[in-house]
Order: structure tokens, then sequence, then C-alpha cells
């Protein structure tokens, strides 16, 4: 009976310490900050923001209408396509297809592998985005006309009047499609080009529209953002920002994200529009912001982009270019995906930025010490996720040391451990004999590794100056 007492006793005790082992989250994914630039990309022209991402080819189109497919993870060109003229708009992915407007009002439409699959003319000026449905293509124009086009032949199916010019990007939801307009409208439509409802805001809507279940988000030109009911267009709130809202809106599960034009980024709570918090930018952007995992990166229209804990608004991490960025940031995964203009070679520049992977070491007092005195040697590193520290020491005979330097002969002294592997990034060292140490530390987590090393002088309590 005392046995069977004894077992029980023992396996609930290991069930215990099973149970309330401390919970290790597993190793992060996504963007770690500080990033540094990894690999590149030089083409011919100036990106036309945003970069597209495809499974793992990125896709763009330059100024001058040339349009790129880039692998990502093997960087080789993969198609590219020549406009007659130059880009009027952005490129716009639909579901299998890509759309994109030059100069002369020519809508092209594209395969996912680059070839053409029909141009249509528009009468004038396309200043709206592209979007599309099932069988449909959706433009707007300077003087209000609202285009759907035949998503098979690029024909035109309708045409709908606003009272202002479009310069929004329309988006589809619940089988209807949206825009605003300056005329301070946000029209809905059906795909037979009907007018279902449209909502009255108190300026020009021209940013970009957000469909997110069923709501939809917007900001105007009265430096609102505005959170609408899509079945009905009844406004559920509004708030005010510190101006235009100059970006297309993003969102997570909870919240959802504007940048306007004074710099500000604003996180609100989409049930009921309450900031959570917002941040100044290094200067104005147009970029969409980036959502990756639980940050949200931002580039801006200088050399920084910035990355915020998307919960606090706390800075996680921020870059600076060598050049003033122009374009969002894409996540690729392992990289983030930025672009640049060269202004030595004038040639676009695709950067592949990744997480900086690197060690240092550190004394509580500079070298040269006598011997006895108490050092206390502590590593940093960047990129590791709970990282384990391990100290080597060697000692080397010294010959000759002064202002100019020493040499150094190995004593016959071999490289030893003197700290395993632990959590502790610190060694408290007691040298007793003088000479010169190289002291090394070796940083490693799950999937990282990293060395630093710094050499060090110690000599007798006798030896009063260095000479």
């Amino acid at each position: 009976m005392k046995r069977i007492w004894f077992y029980l006793f023992v396996s609930l005790t290991a069930c215990s310490c099973f149970l309330f082992r401390p919970h290790v989250a597993p190793y992060p994914t996504g963007v770690i900050f500080p990033v540094i630039q990894a690999q590149e990309i030089s083409f011919d022209g100036e990106v036309v923001d945003p970069l597209l991402r495809v499974e793992d080819q990125i896709v763009f189109p330059t100024r001058h209408g040339m349009l790129y497919a880039y692998a990502g993870t093997s960087r080789e060109l993969m198609w590219e396509f020549q406009m007659e003229t130059s880009c009027r708009s952005s490129l716009f992915l639909g579901q299998e297809r890509f759309y994109i407007v030059d100069q002369q009002n020519t809508v092209y439409c594209l395969s996912l592998e680059g070839k053409l699959q029909w141009k249509s003319i528009l009468p004038e000026p396309v200043t709206g985005g592209v979007c599309e449905d099932e069988t449909q293509v959706y433009l707007g124009t300077e003087s209000g006309r609202f285009f759907a086009l035949d998503r098979e032949l690029g024909e035109t199916r309708w045409e709908f009047k606003a009272d202002g010019p479009i310069h929004s990007t329309p988006v589809i939801g619940q089988n209807r499609v949206f825009f605003g307009c300056d005329d301070f409208n946000l029209y809905c439509l059906n795909p037979k080009g009907e007018l279902i409802g449209r909502f009255s805001a108190a300026d020009k809507i021209r940013g970009g529209l957000l469909v997110d279940s069923e709501r939809l988000y917007f900001g105007a030109d009265d430096h609102n953002v505005y959170c609408l009911n899509l079945k009905d267009l009844k406004q559920r709130w509004k708030v005010k920002t510190g101006g235009k809202i100059s970006s297309v809106p993003v969102a997570d599960a909870d919240h959802v994200f504007f940048i306007s034009m004074n710099g500000v980024l604003t996180c609100l709570r989409k049930n009921n529009g309450h900031i959570r918090w917002w941040r100044n930018l290094p200067s104005r952007t147009r970029f969409q912001p980036e959502i990756i995992q639980d940050r949200i990166i931002v580039t801006t229209r200088s050399q920084k982009a910035v990355c915020f804990d998307i919960k606090t608004g706390s800075v996680k991490g921020e870059y600076v270019g060598r050049a003033v960025l122009r374009s969002s940031s894409m996540w690729l995964t392992p990289y983030l995906v930025v672009a640049i203009q060269d202004e030595n070679t004038g040639k676009g520049v695709l950067q592949f930025l990744g997480k900086q992977v690197g060690a240092y070491l550190s004394t509580s007092k500079t070298s040269p010490q006598e011997v006895n005195e108490e050092i206390v040697v502590t590593t940093g590193a960047n990129g590791f996720y709970l990282p384990q520290y391990e100290f080597y020491i060697t000692r080397y005979l010294l010959l000759r040391y002064g202002y100019d330097g020493f040499v150094r002969v190995m004593m016959g002294e071999e490289h030893r451990l003197v700290q395993e592997d632990s959590e502790k990034n610190t060694w408290n060292w007691y040298p007793d004999q003088e000479g010169a140490y190289l002291i090394e530390v070796r940083v490693k987590d799950e999937k990282e590794l990293a060395e630093a090393r710094v050499l060090y002088l110690i000599k007798k309590k006798s030896e009063v100056t260095i000479e």
C-alpha cells in the first residue's frame, strides 16, 4: 500500500510540473528590428507605388510605363511588359489579372504571367483607381463618369454619371460597388450600374476605401474618418483627425489605421471609433501601411521607415535607407521589401531588408587593468529570441607593449570555457596573471548564432604606466 501511495505521489508531482511549467512563446516570425539590407535588385526607371505581391513574385510598374515581375527568392526577372506611354495610375491586382492605365487613358489587362489580355481606350482621363468583381472592371474619370468594363473583353457595359470628379479607388462589397467623389458623396451601385444608395460627407472623398466584414471605412477632406454599415450606408461613427486622410486605410481584427496629411498615424477601435493611440511620423506620406502580425510598418517620403506595436503604438524599430523611400513596404518572408531611387546611377532599387543578427562585448573597466582587479564583461545581441550566452578566454604571452600596440604569441594555455550556456549575459572576471587576454562570447538561440571578442591587457600591480 505504501508503494502505491509513493508511485501516486511521484505521478502527481510530475503532472504538476508539466501543468505549471512556464509557457514559452514560439519563435518569433514576421518583421524583427533592427533590419539591414540583405539583397537588392536594380532596374531602369522610377517605381510607381505600390509594390504588389503575387505568391513569391514582386510586381510593379515604373513611371515610363514598364512593368516588371521579379522572383522574390531568386531575384530573377520573370517577365516584363512595356506600355505604349507612361503610367497614369498605379498597378491594381484583381483575382487573376493586373490592371493599369496609361497617359492616353488606355486600360491594360494583363494575366499574372504578364501577357496582354485586352486593352480599352476611354474617352477622358482616368483619375480613380481600378477594381473588379466576377464579371466587370470598374474605374472613374475626371468628369465624374464611372465605367464598368467587361472583365473578359474590356468593352464598356455601362456608365454612371456622378456630380464631380472621381479620385478614389472603388471597392466591392456584398455584390455592390462603392466609390467616393469630389461632390462629397459616397456612391453605392449594383452590378447593372443602378444607384442603390449614397452617403453625404462634409467634403470631398478622395482617399482609399476599405470594406471590412459588414462595414465600410474611408476618410474625407473634412479631416474625418467615417465608418458606415455596408448594408444601408448608415453612419456608425466618425472621428476627427488632424488632417486630410492621405493613405488607404488598413485593418486587423480589432483596429483600423489611417494616415493623415499632417504626418500622423492613428489607430482606431473598429467597434466605436475610439482612438487607441496616435503617433507622429518622420515626414508626410501617402504610402499604405503594412500590417505584419502584431506590428505595423509605415514608410515615409523620407529615408525612414518606422515599425509600431499594434496594441500600444510603441516604436519597435526604425530603418534609415541610403536614399528617399519611393514605395510602401511589402512583406516577403523573411524580408521587408522597399523601393528607393539610386542617386548615383539613376536606377530604381528594390531593397530586401532582413533582421540584423549580431553580438558585441563591453567591459566595466577599460584596458589595461592590474592583476586581481574585478572586471565585469557584458554582452549584448540583436536579432535573438531567448538567447544563451557562452564565454571563453585565451591567454597570450605579451612580448612587447606600448602606445604603438603589442605583439602576442600563445603561451600554451588553451582556449578555455569560463561560463557555459546560460541566460546570464555577464561574466565576472578576476585575472590573477599578467598578459594579453582574448575574451570571446558565443550567442545563440534556436535559429541564430553570433560571436564577439575583445582583446584585454592585464599588467602587474608594480607597473604604474605602460610605455
